[in-house]
Formats: C-alpha cells, sequence, structure tokens
C-alpha cells in the first residue's frame, strides 16, 4: 500500500528497509512499470493496482 502524504511525496512500508518516505512522481512510475491499473481488483488476474481515495 501506498500512502500519498501531499503532491510530491508518499510512504510505504517495503522489505527489507520497512516504512520509507518515497518521491511520489517516481514511486508511481516504478508501480506503473511493475503492475496494470485496473478499476476493481476482481476485474483481472496478474500483477495489478486499484487507486482508492480517501477525503476528509
Amino acid at each position: 500500500m501506498i500512502i500519498v502524504l501531499d503532491e510530491k511525496n508518499s510512504i510505504e512500508s517495503r522489505p527489507p528497509k520497512g516504512v520509507q518516505k518515497n518521491d511520489l512522481l517516481k514511486r508511481l512510475k516504478e508501480v506503473m512499470e511493475e503492475r496494470q491499473p485496473v478499476d476493481d481488483w476482481d476485474s483481472s488476474e496478474g500483477e495489478r493496482f486499484v487507486v482508492r481515495r480517501w477525503v476528509e
């Protein structure tokens, strides 16, 4: 899970280093190269990801 902190930064827990603060755009580019975006987690198989947004 990647959590967006602000428009430039994200945090996530990644083995073996644990929780890390990352450049948001750089990390999203890495995810896009590794996985396929889908609208519904159950809609396909393989390496994929779903974007969820929470706003208070």
